[in-house]
């Protein structure tokens, strides 16, 4: 099997002396010297460094003439990113290349007055982002204007365990044929079985919020509809406060998935489906980075991937997926150098990686996932299937995240409430109540 060669770089966690924001009004197109960029990058961009495309594309780009006299620093990666990263550039420090997880990141990020304006480095460059990154520049842009490269748009499927559908004689999920959200917490239900440390889950479900919302926002057509038409919460929706129930209940009732209090005690992490004792596990497609690395993530079972469940009565195909983005923070050295590194590496990246999709999933959806059998040995791994399940032609693809205004407070005050509700600390009406009353404060903030 193929493996994934580690970054060539030292990675470093020095502290650089701020230096100025290059900034340059000219709207003529920028020639690279003949002999490439010279000069420093500090790139910080977090777990991005576990995503063999991105790996392998900075190690690509270091060898091109265009980019081999630069030096490239590269920041470890820290689990408290999201919050340490913007109050280290808020603090001067120097630093020209970071990742936003999600639209919802990035609009904090850039609301904060972080992130460097790339329209005018996008006219030196001579490159028009509109045509090339199609809807998904959409989740770069604050204020009619870009702060940054998009790069990873994500869809999930459901992913299963062979080995425990085979013991208990039930057929795997079909891959052409979405079963409905009903039938799924059935199926969830009769997989589970045993106590203790011998359980084994009907299903996996960690303690991210799409997990108990993905239902409401299938029915109701995407995280815009965390809003009603006045712009305040929408949480009283009949959607959310079933959505809402659905997921106690597998939890508390039929425990078929680990409870609140027990994913906090045991620590589960995103890679928990690898202990074996899950039957199946929704998730995102960053998952086939992991089932690509065997040394990393060994395992004894075959593992196989279906569609998302969707909404009882209804037959139509649905998925959910942020974009993230690559962005320049205003304390670079040289942000136009940054830029061009951002738009080379997302390119790398969309023509050569068989984990991820980076640009316009109408631009060439034939290229998704292409070698992906090269990758993962189980059967049925293959191209085809793959963007069948993920990137289904007929699918409806809907905003995974809270999309409005003040999103990131108004997603803090859902998480908080659902959390008391699901470990038992507060009832459905009072945990409606609750963000009703403190999302529309938040929301008009």
């Amino acid at each position: 099997m193929k493996k994934f060669r580690s970054l060539i770089f030292t990675t470093l966690a020095a502290t650089i002396v701020l230096a100025g924001c290059s900034t340059d009004d000219s709207s003529s197109t920028v020639e690279v010297p003949s002999d490439g960029y010279t000069g420093k990058l500090v790139i910080s961009i977090h777990n991005q460094l576990n995503n063999p495309a991105i790996v392998e594309g900075i190690n690509a780009l270091a060898v091109t003439d265009k980019w081999k006299n630069v030096e490239m620093e590269i920041i470890p990666q820290d689990v408290e990113y999201p919050t340490t990263m913007p109050i280290k550039i808020m603090g001067g420090t120097s630093i020209d290349v970071i990742y936003n997880f999600n639209p919802i990141e990035f609009e904090k990020n850039a609301s904060n007055g972080i992130l460097t304006n790339l329209d005018q480095h996008a006219k030196e460059l001579g490159v028009d982002l509109e045509a090339r990154y199609g809807s998904n520049l959409a989740s770069s842009t604050y204020q009619d204007s870009v702060y940054g490269i998009p790069g990873g748009y994500t869809a999930w499927g459901l992913f299963y365990n062979k080995s425990i559908f085979d013991a208990a004689n039930i057929p795997y999920p079909d891959i052409d044929t979405p079963m409905t959200w009903s039938e799924y917490r059935e199926l969830a239900a009769k997989l589970t079985s045993g106590q203790g440390a011998n359980k084994t889950y009907g299903t996996l479900h960690l303690d991210w919020p799409m997990y108990w919302y993905g239902e409401a926002i299938m029915e109701l057509g995407g995280g815009q509809h965390f809003y009603n038409e006045e712009g305040l919460s929408n949480i009283e929706h009949p959607a959310f406060r079933n959505a809402l129930e659905q997921a106690y209940k597998m939890q508390n009732v039929d425990k078929s998935t680990p409870t609140q209090s027990d994913l906090i005690a045991r620590k589960i992490e995103p890679d928990g489906f690898f202990a074996g004792q899950y039957a199946m596990y929704p998730h995102g497609t960053w998952f086939f980075n992991w089932l690509a690395d065997e040394e990393s993530y060994p395992r004894d079972y075959e593992i196989g991937f279906a569609p998302l469940p969707i909404p009882d009565g209804t037959t139509q195909h649905q998925n959910w997926g942020v974009c993230a983005s690559f962005a320049v923070p205003v304390t670079s050295s040289n942000s136009l150098m940054a830029t061009d590194f951002c738009i080379d590496l997302v390119e790398y990246a969309t023509r050569y990686s068989p984990i991820e999709a980076y640009a316009d999933l109408s631009v060439a959806p034939e290229k998704l996932y292409a070698t992906i059998h090269e990758d993962i040995p189980d059967e049925g791994m293959t191209a085809e299937n793959v963007q069948k399940v993920f990137f289904h032609p007929e699918q409806i693809n809907l905003a995974e995240k809270v999309t409005g205004p003040n999103a990131a407070k108004y997603e803090t005050v859902i998480d908080e409430e659902v959390e008391m509700y699901l470990a038992g600390a507060q009832d459905i009406d009072a945990t409606i109540a609750n963000i009703k009353k403190r999302g529309d404060k938040v929301i008009q903030d």
